[in-house]
Formats: structure tokens, C-alpha cells, sequence
């Protein structure tokens, strides 16, 4: 997710995504909903009261720094894991990134990261690089 914003009249953040023509934002919240409402709680550990579905929205990236930085590091993640025309890969931005990136019992999955579609185990069997996003 994008950074979050509270609200000043809510109890609940409000996600901010930044807007990209092919995302559907009407899957990402049916997503998030079937989340909250079908998920073992011993598996997914989300505050539901400070997340609502329903003010998940999308915002022009040049209408807020914030996601201009999250698009940046988000850049960064899709180039250390989708090779560019040469069938290379640039680790160098993610490799500084992981000492940043929040952890949950080692790992940034899940938490900060979702690889999706897609099979980390594979990533990692192609790019090595990626093991610094299970353990550091």
C-alpha cells in the first residue's frame, strides 16, 4: 500500500494509492475486503479499525509527495525483479532499501511487500539478490 493518511474527522486511515490507469481499484478493495472478512487472524495481522476498504482511493502522484517517494521505491522493487530489455535486473536500489524496509519475524513479506502475481522462490532462483527480502 501507498502511504497512509488519517483522516482529521475518522478513526480509520484512509490508503492512498497512487493512480494507474490499468489498476482496478474496485478489485484492490473487493481484495482487501474478502481480507477482512475471510482471512485466519492467526495468518493475517492487519488493524482492521484503522483500515476501511471504503476509503481506499486513488491520487494523481503530482498531488502528493508521499507517493511520489513510495512511487520511487516501488520503481526500484519492479527493476530489481523484472529484467529490462537486456535480461538484466538492477539490484543496487533494492539492496539499499531492505535494511529499510519494515519486518514482521524476519521477513518484509507480506508486510511492506507483496510480490503478485508471481513466485518469490523462482525470483529468487533467477535474481539470488531477492533473499534480502525474506531475511537479513
Amino acid at each position: 500500500m501507498r502511504p497512509l493518511h488519517r483522516s482529521p474527522t475518522q478513526n480509520s486511515g484512509e490508503p492512498i494509492f497512487s493512480n494507474r490507469s490499468q489498476m482496478s481499484y474496485d478489485e484492490l478493495r473487493h481484495y482487501v475486503r474478502h481480507l477482512k472478512q475471510d482471512s485466519d487472524p492467526m495468518k493475517v495481522s492487519i488493524d482492521w479499525s484503522v483500515i476501511d476498504p471504503d476509503l481506499m482511493r486513488p491520487v494523481e502522484h503530482s498531488q502528493m509527495a508521499g507517493l511520489q517517494v513510495a512511487d520511487a521505491v516501488a520503481s526500484s522493487l519492479f527493476a530489481a525483479v523484472n529484467p529490462n530489455r537486456f535480461g538484466d535486473t538492477e539490484e543496487k536500489y533494492a539492496t539499499l532499501l531492505f535494511p529499510n524496509l519494515y519486518r514482521h519475524k524476519d521477513t518484509a513479506l507480506g508486510y511492506e511487500l507483496k510480490f503478485w502475481p508471481g513466485d518469490l522462490d523462482a525470483l529468487i532462483a533467477q535474481n539470488p539478490h531477492l533473499a534480502g527480502f525474506v531475511k537479513v
